[in-house]
């Protein structure tokens, strides 16, 4: 994974990386962010740090303090952010990750503390991060999400095939009017009553 897709990532969800607030910082913490290359991008909503580890050993050896200095600057930081603090791992070197360095990434992404950790090394796993996304969904009433699945799942239906059509309708009409456990047959007799096999 190469820090230029994260940084036009990033740029393209309306984050910036802005002297200013590094200035508002206390000199040690300063500091240290410029001699452990951590770089700082922020939103309105939350701050995001990123790092690239170029091999193995340096990223074992060094992830840990990266992370105290994120707990400098979270003692620092304006509330608003201390739930929205995130720290992008970014693996950039040609070897396969071996099995224990798999297993310090499923420890580092599950440590929450200071705060949320994403260890990236393919392309795809920027795929996890959903304020990345193109279509992050922020807070949508369940009625409105099931309408914009609704539709967006129609308008994939690409040859326009009623059987489709009749069966997302049928499921969300099932989902509305029934109990979920009724929903299965429902769906099972339509197949059915079109010749086509459950399985």
């Amino acid at each position: 994974m190469r820090m230029k897709n994260i940084r036009e990532k990033l740029e393209f969800k309306n984050f910036y990386n802005n002297v200013k607030i590094l200035e508002s910082l206390d000199k040690h913490t300063q500091d240290s962010m410029y001699q452990n290359n951590l770089e700082l991008w922020f939103t309105e909503e939350r701050v995001v740090f990123i790092k690239e580890y170029t091999s193995d050993d340096y990223f074992k050896k060094n992830w840990r303090s990266d992370q105290i200095i994120i707990s400098d600057f979270l003692a620092l930081c304006e509330p608003k952010y201390k739930n929205n603090l995130y720290f992008l791992l970014v693996l950039n070197w040609v070897s396969e990750l071996s099995t224990d360095t798999l297993l310090e990434v499923n420890e580092i992404e599950k440590n929450s503390r200071v705060c949320r950790k994403y260890v990236l090394y393919a392309q795809s796993d920027l795929l996890r991060i959903s304020f990345l996304q193109e279509e992050y969904i922020k807070v949508i009433s369940k009625e409105n999400f099931a309408d914009k699945l609704k539709n967006r799942l129609l308008s994939s239906n690409k040859e326009n095939n009623p059987i489709v059509e009749q069966l997302l309708n049928s499921f969300f009409e099932i989902n509305n009017i029934y109990n979920k456990n009724n929903s299965k047959d429902i769906i099972l007799n339509i197949l059915k009553e079109n010749n086509i096999d459950e399985n």
